[in-house]
């Protein structure tokens, strides 16, 4: 294979494959993802997870915790640049926010407390009177996820 080869693949099972070929699995949600296969110092095998627009999830590990063990569908922030660092649980009905270290689900009911990841950004947007109407604890999704986007964008 070819270093900088793009192959699409899905995420339920991982297949066993040649050690020059990309893993190949099934999508939990029906979606197809981009896994970017790349070699590294002492030709390990690099894979970088994209979604189909292009916002980069993670190595295909993470891509499978967070769809297969999680079932969360990433999704970048919109106010975070390209990545994604937040997805939402249609299982849990919790929104997610995470980075490589850490991994944090906020749903209806989900209180930010002082010396949380991400309360500060937080509280600075619930006492800007422009900002929209925020509740703490969270009284509805659009709540929790904000509450994600603000622990993400702290903890990367």
């Amino acid at each position: 294979m070819e270093e900088g080869n793009t192959h699409k693949v899905n995420v339920e099972q991982v297949v066993a494959s040649e050690p020059d070929e990309a893993p190949v699995v099934d999508d939990f949600f029906e979606l197809v993802y981009t896994v970017k296969v790349k070699r590294g110092k002492n030709k390990n095998i690099l894979t970088e997870a994209y979604t189909p627009e292009g916002h980069f999830i993670g190595d295909l590990e993470v891509v499978q915790f967070l769809i297969d063990r999680m079932g969360i569908r990433p999704e970048p922030p919109k106010v975070a640049g390209n990545a994604c660092i937040i997805g939402f649980s249609e299982k849990t009905q919790k929104w997610h926010g995470w980075s490589h270290r850490s991994n944090y689900g906020f749903g209806i009911g989900t209180e930010y407390e002082e010396g949380d990841a991400g309360f500060k950004k937080f509280k600075k947007l619930m006492d800007n009177p422009q900002a929209p109407r925020l509740n703490n604890p969270a009284k509805t999704l659009e709540d929790a996820k904000i509450m994600a986007i603000c622990y993400a964008e702290s903890i990367q």
